[in-house]
Formats: C-alpha cells, sequence, structure tokens
C-alpha cells in the first residue's frame, strides 16, 4: 500500500493529466441532442445572403429589387419581385417585416434540377400534392431544414420555397394549404 501512496504522489500530475485526456476525447465521441439540432441549423436553406426569420424586407428589395406589387392578406405581407420567368413572380411572405417565406422561381432555361436539392438535403422527408387532381407537380417539403421545392418525379424544378424550419403540421398551416398528404383521386372517366 505504501508503494502505490508513494508512485500516486510522485506522479500525481501525470495522472490528473492523462484522465482529463480521457475524459475530455470521450466526450467529443459521445453525441448530445444539442449537437443534432446544431447539425440541423448548419443545413438550414438560404437563398444567396437571404434567411427567413433574419432577412429583412429591406434587404429582399436590397438582392431582388423594388417589389412589383405588395398586399397584405392575413398574417403576411406579400411582395411580388421580377424573376426571370416573365409574368412569373419570386414572392416574398413578410411578418412584422422579416422574410417568412421565399418562393423562387426557377425558369425552364435553368438547368437546375431536384439534385441540387436533395444532395444536399437528402430524399425529401414529406411530400404534398396539389388539391387540384390533373397536377403532376408535387411539393417536396423538408420542415426542419427550411426548403421545399416544387418539382416533377423526373427532377424538374418550378420553384423552391425558403422558409424557417419548423414541422411539417407548422408548414401546412401556414404556407400548405393548397397543398395535401394525399394524393388526390382522379375522377375522370375513361
Amino acid at each position: 500500500m505504501n508503494k502505490f501512496i508513494s508512485f500516486f504522489k510522485k506522479y500525481w500530475i501525470f495522472i490528473f493529466i492523462s484522465l482529463a485526456g480521457i475524459f475530455y476525447f470521450a466526450s467529443l465521441l459521445i453525441k448530445t441532442p444539442e449537437e443534432d439540432k446544431i447539425s440541423v441549423i448548419d443545413k438550414t436553406a438560404s437563398f444567396e445572403s437571404l434567411t427567413p426569420g433574419i432577412s429583412s424586407k429591406g434587404d429582399v428589395n436590397t438582392l431582388l429589387g423594388k417589389p412589383l406589387s405588395s398586399t397584405v392578406s392575413g398574417l403576411f405581407e406579400k411582395s411580388e419581385y421580377k424573376s426571370s420567368v416573365e409574368m412569373v413572380p419570386n414572392i416574398g411572405y413578410f411578418t412584422n417585416d422579416k422574410l417568412s417565406l421565399l418562393k423562387r422561381v426557377i425558369p425552364a432555361k435553368e438547368d437546375e434540377k431536384s439534385s441540387s436539392i436533395t444532395s444536399v438535403y437528402g430524399t425529401a422527408t414529406n411530400i404534398l400534392f396539389s388539391k387540384t387532381a390533373n397536377s403532376t407537380f408535387d411539393l417536396y417539403v423538408y420542415p426542419s431544414n427550411g426548403i421545399a421545392y416544387l418539382g416533377h418525379s423526373d427532377g424538374t424544378l418550378l420553384e423552391v420555397w425558403y422558409f424557417q424550419p419548423t414541422t411539417i403540421k407548422d408548414f401546412i398551416e401556414k404556407y400548405g394549404q393548397d397543398y395535401s398528404t394525399n394524393k388526390p383521386v382522379d375522377n375522370t372517366l375513361y
């Protein structure tokens, strides 16, 4: 026992540093729920310098230009901005002067495909269907990342939506009233 106490007294600093190092490296290997939340935040979508919930209407106007029109409806102020598709505007929805939702139109002439989104965020966690029976475009939603795209299964994109991360239920209530989790039944007779 005396040898053990003598050894400990002689090498206590080395023992202390070794134990601290072991605990430090063990803590790096153990993932906490907070770290999972941070990784989702790191993958929060934004368009150029615009981030929903952070960017102001002034920020949007600086990047997209003066709105073509603005209206107030319910909780949102809706502003339409010129896009590269004639007659189809980009649309910004604002709450208390902060960007809530940005719908960006994708021109058919651009080569942007849904793979540009799925390569970053993976397969869409939710697919919403237009309540219009003959629509061939679905809304692929990543609620925890704040991005959705209106597209076709062949990869064609019509729009990309940017919003604050949320739940699918909240997304549908705020932005997806024209969409359903159920595919509409085509009632046409052949």
